[in-house]
């Protein structure tokens, strides 16, 4: 079959990575003519992993997404009469990794049967409270179009009045929803490579997304060789835990020929490590066994030693180890020096928390930094610290077996840069959870920026640890020294975007023991804040319903403060929560902003139309990218406000 395939790219960066290469070698095998598409005006890094395979490249701006693209594609850069000359046109972006088998597996499987167009997977007719009805429809990231419906008037005419859509929520509900649906009403057939419908419930309440659930499942069983990017960020936890993508990519790597690198390396460089941490579950538990025989390893354990009261503790912990790592114990503290020297450990009269000194430790392949405790009751009472000191300890260095098998943990997850101990969360500690990057996000932005860091940050995302203990690569600490005038202080916040720019990932490293003590502790907190959450604010049955419960009492609170309310936003954010909102009189947008003169029934204002007194409050409902600027502009006014 003559076929013609249209792939189009985008990356924040304009960056192109291994993956796009190699599915464009796999279409490249089973397509006449393909043509890539890049939503940007130059690709810096990266272009001739495109050039090697493409017959044409096109640029242009990122207007109207993807959907925007295969218009361009079609009606502008390669036009109807040079399509037309093809019997099955295929239209792919850059959403998914795959495939996992030979896509002339995959073409040769769909020319056999009798359809006009067919993608790899479809989602069933479903009811979603925020969206309504939503028909059951072929989803959009790979449509392939046949002889009949490509030669159609109508599927040109589809094309050329295909508006440029502005948000991607208008691209799913006006094209990608809708394409499946106005073609099957005009009488043309369709059909999917993945067979899910055993899945699909008559109960269209409880259908869902399939690829972004039960990826593993799909992958394995259903005839769905591919890997959806965007899934895997999604918080799932509402519904299910998350096991289903690391399930996926273990399944990818034992059972198939693809390079699970390729998967690795984009969600590194692309997505943010708090996302990656917890949707991929890069949280490793060691039961400290040891197997085999000892050998010295090439790592060195490098002691911040402050306080006289912890010198005995951590000798217990150092001295099983001795034998198999260098130890360093860094010290300005003569009589913890002395206690040390007389041990048998070699002791640097320096502090270890410099970024000039800990560079000097990336010549080994694996390096733990720790910090000593104060363990008398001089400040606060003993046992408090006693946990805590535990609590780093315990997981960093807890027996030779456990430091052992965090070498080879790697040496085997070669993507793997940094481990940090879990974060403390009983006592006082409890207080600073949720607490994200506890007002230092500026600070660490014009950081990272100021050196050039290429890495994800989120200010609503909290870094994955702060933590001056861990387990580093060396190579991380390599070129540290460029940050010693940043302050020491922020650096505990910095360390998992540090690797992340080296192209590795941060994990959390537990012991056994340790974990089934953790365990049972969040068990209790759970609970107990449940139960506060029912008493005060009613009853639930799911985390997303108690967030609900506990912004709707605050909302209420708030509003009930103020004469006039009035909600900040007319985007999707505010048509979804506007009829929460008691007694408001109307929206606001920012001054220069082209709006409607009204929306629900109700008037849009200019923000420098009203006058914000004392008896206004104001709900911003937009997007969290969007909430810190508007928050400053309010601040500015003195103006009363909450936000969504």
């Amino acid at each position: 079959m003559k076929r013609l395939c249209i792939y189009v790219t985008y990356d924040f960066e304009n960056i192109v990575d291994d993956y796009i290469s190699y599915i464009l070698s796999e279409l490249r095998k089973s397509v006449e003519y393909l043509v890539v598409v890049c939503n940007s005006e130059s690709i810096p890094c990266g272009i001739k992993k495109i050039q090697k395979y493409a017959d044409k490249i096109y640029y242009r701006q990122n207007i109207g997404f993807d959907a925007g693209a295969f218009k361009d594609a079609l009606c502008r850069f390669i036009g109807w009469d040079k399509v037309l000359e093809y019997e099955e046109l295929c239209l792919v972006n850059d959403s998914f990794f795959g495939p996992f088998c030979a896509f002339s597996t995959i073409f040769e499987q769909m020319e056999r049967r009798e359809t006009d167009f067919w993608g790899l997977i479809s989602h069933a007719e479903a009811y979603i409270p925020e969206q309504g009805l939503i028909p059951e429809h072929i989803q959009s990231f790979f449509l392939a179009v046949q002889n009949r419906m490509l030669h159609s008037p109508l599927f040109r005419q589809y094309w050329e009045t295909l508006p440029y859509f502005k948000h991607f929520d208008e691209v799913v509900s006006q094209h990608e929803i809708k394409f499946t649906q106005y073609f099957k009403e005009r009488g043309f057939t369709c059909s999917v490579l993945a067979d899910t419908r055993i899945n699909d419930s008559a109960n269209i309440c409880n259908n869902y997304m399939q690829y972004a659930l039960i990826s593993y499942e799909l992958i394995q069983k259903r005839n769905f060789p591919f890997l959806k990017k965007q899934q895997i960020g999604y918080n799932t936890l509402d519904r299910q835990t998350q096991e289903n993508i690391r399930r996926a990519i273990d399944y990818i790597d034992t059972h198939t020929e693809y390079d699970v690198n390729l998967i690795w390396d984009n969600l590194i460089r692309t997505m943010n490590m708090a996302d990656l941490q917890r949707s991929l579950h890069l949280w490793y538990i060691l039961d400290g066994a040891e197997r085999g025989n000892r050998q010295h390893q090439d790592a060195v354990v490098a002691v911040s030693a402050d306080f006289l009261s912890a010198c005995e503790e951590v000798a217990d912990y150092l001295m099983c180890l001795r034998p198999y790592f260098d130890i360093r114990i860094y010290t300005t503290n003569n009589q913890v020096q002395e206690y040390y020297k007389k041990q048998g450990f070699e002791c640097i009269q320096a502090n270890l928390d410099t970024c000039g000194e800990l560079e000097k430790l990336g010549s080994y392949p694996y390096v733990c930094v720790v910090h000593d405790e104060d363990l008398s009751s001089d400040i606060k009472p003993s046992c408090v610290q006693k946990s805590h000191f535990f609590s780093i300890w315990k997981n960093l260095l807890g027996n030779t077996g456990h430091v052992v098998q965090i070498a080879e943990l790697f040496e085997r997850e070669t993507k793997l840069g940094i481990l940090s101990p879990p974060s403390p969360d009983f006592g006082e500690y409890f207080g600073e959870l949720g607490k994200g990057w506890n007002g230092k996000y500026d600070r660490c932005r014009r950081v990272l920026d100021d050196k050039t860091v290429r890495c994800v940050l989120s200010q609503d995302k909290p870094p994955v640890c702060v933590s001056r203990n861990f387990w580093i690569r060396g190579e991380v600490l390599r070129g540290l020294g460029r940050f010693e005038e940043a302050g020491f202080d922020i650096m505990k916040y910095l360390w998992a975007l540090l690797a992340q720019e080296k192209g590795y990932y941060a994990g959390i490293v537990e012991s056994v023991e340790y974990a089934s003590i953790r365990e049972a502790d969040r068990q209790y907190y759970l609970d107990e804040i449940c139960s506060q959450v029912r008493q005060h604010c009613g009853s639930f049955g799911s985390l997303l319903e108690l967030k609900k419960r506990l912004f709707q009492a605050e909302l209420n609170q708030f509003c009930i403060q103020y004469a006039r309310i009035y909600i900040y936003g007319t985007g999707y954010m505010a048509k979804k929560y506007w009829k929460l909102i008691p007694r408001m009189e109307g929206f606001i947008v920012s001054d220069g902003q082209p709006n409607a003169k009204s929306m629900e029934g109700m008037p849009v204002w200019n923000l420098s139309e009203l006058e914000l007194d004392s008896e206004t409050g104001i709900v911003v409902c937009v997007d969290k990218k969007f909430q810190y600027q508007i928050q400053s502009i309010l601040d500015k006014k003195g103006s009363h406000y909450i936000c969504i």
